[in-house]
């Protein structure tokens, strides 16, 4: 690899090969999400990283300071997996691979429309780049699905479909895929639904952080390069031209008692509220149901559906058990499609014997369980 990388330049491609983050702009150096990213978006150094790929790679559709932050981001976690959702003309793709070739790190992009489009633009590349991608032609429901394969991922960059449900569940199936501490970093937050969509995730996910960082580009045909760059920790819309969303993954599980999480999106229908959950106690136990039904922010037929909250506890017998828990909830049927993401933790009150073999099924759907929530 050392001999491959004294024979190829990547000069022709980006000229910032020999880009190097700056120990002041280290991750732990800064006790916030908030601060490390402001603290890039001021720095010269970062800067000048935005200016170099102000026009390249020329087939990336997002903007320069996106380019340079996921670029700088890969670079100084020295990414061995990243993960791109949607390739579309494989500019943004080439980038990441420019910085995984550097650090020996692989590129997993995604289109389930690319199959006609991504691997010729892929192969056209030098091959020290094009061997540092792997291109599948799959939506993230199938390529992030209960049955995947894939290695654990530094950074996941979310560009994909933009509605609310869509970008709720790249935001979940991400998190189940990414290492701790990794970074999520979302393209087009100017958009409400994207924006929406990332405060009902940090929301509901204790110990992640979030900003958005809001773009002021210049006017088409001007020649001017002058940004202006707002960063935020509400993820509010601010009307900016461009914006971008950093998410980032705590490094420990914040849960401290047993407990496992269960998870569905896109739900159609709730025909038929009623939750099973079976399973196998060594013990007499309790158990205490959380569950959280998240609609969209948006949604005028059930708006106290925005963000319900149904909490419970129940006894077991040792041996094989089964509850089935009726939550009273109803839906209008004009809301078809509107309830996106529904949430069930299962806490183990009683802490003697081991509760195993969950399974958590709402109607003739089975819930898919959150390795991260796992009892140690």
């Amino acid at each position: 690899m050392m001999n491959d990388m004294a024979e190829f330049s990547l000069d022709s491609i980006v000229p910032v090969n020999d880009y190097r983050c700056p120990p002041e702009l280290k991750r732990e150096k800064y006790s916030s999400l908030y601060d490390w990213v402001n603290a890039h978006l001021e720095h010269p150094v970062f800067n000048d990283l935005a200016d170099c790929l102000w026009a390249t790679p020329k087939d990336s559709t997002i903007s320069a300071p996106e380019r340079a932050f996921l670029y700088a981001s890969m670079r100084e976690m020295k990414a061995k997996n990243t993960l791109e959702i949607g390739t579309f003309t494989a500019g943004t793709t080439q980038l990441m691979a420019c910085a995984a070739y550097q650090d020996g790190g692989m590129v997993y992009t995604i289109d389930p429309y690319g199959a006609d489009r991504a691997p010729g633009l892929i192969a056209a590349w030098p091959k020290e780049l094009a061997e540092r991608v792997i291109f599948q032609p799959k939506f993230s429901t199938e390529f992030l699905g209960p049955l995947s394969n894939n290695p654990k991922f530094d950074l996941v960059f979310i560009d994909g479909n933009h509605r609310y449900p869509n970008v709720l569940h790249d935001l979940y199936a991400s998190d189940e895929s990414l290492v701790p501490g990794g970074i999520i970093i979302g393209d087009n937050a100017e958009q409400l639904d994207v924006m929406d969509a990332c405060r009902h995730f940090l929301r509901d996910n204790e110990g992640y952080e979030g900003v958005g960082v809001h773009l002021t580009l210049p006017i088409p045909g001007s020649g001017s390069r002058e940004i202006g760059k707002y960063v935020d920790t509400e993820l509010r819309p601010r009307g900016a031209r461009s914006a971008f969303v950093i998410l980032r993954k705590p490094e420990r599980n914040f849960l401290q008692d047993r407990a496992i999480t269960f998870w569905v999106a896109n739900i159609r229908e709730l025909a038929a509220p009623v939750i099973k959950i079976t399973g196998m106690s060594e013990l007499a136990s309790e158990i205490r149901v959380v569950m959280h039904l998240n609609s969209h922010p948006r949604d005028k037929h059930n708006p106290n559906l925005q963000s319900l909250q149904f909490i419970e506890s129940y006894k077991v017998s040792p041996g094989k058990f089964s509850l089935n828990i009726d939550c009273g909830l109803e839906l209008s049927p004009e809301a078809d499609g509107q309830v996106n993401l529904a949430t069930i933790a299962l806490h183990q009150v009683t802490r003697l014997g081991l509760i195993s073999d969950l399974c958590v099924t709402w109607g003739d759907t089975e819930l898919l369980p959150n390795s991260n929530f796992l009892p140690s």
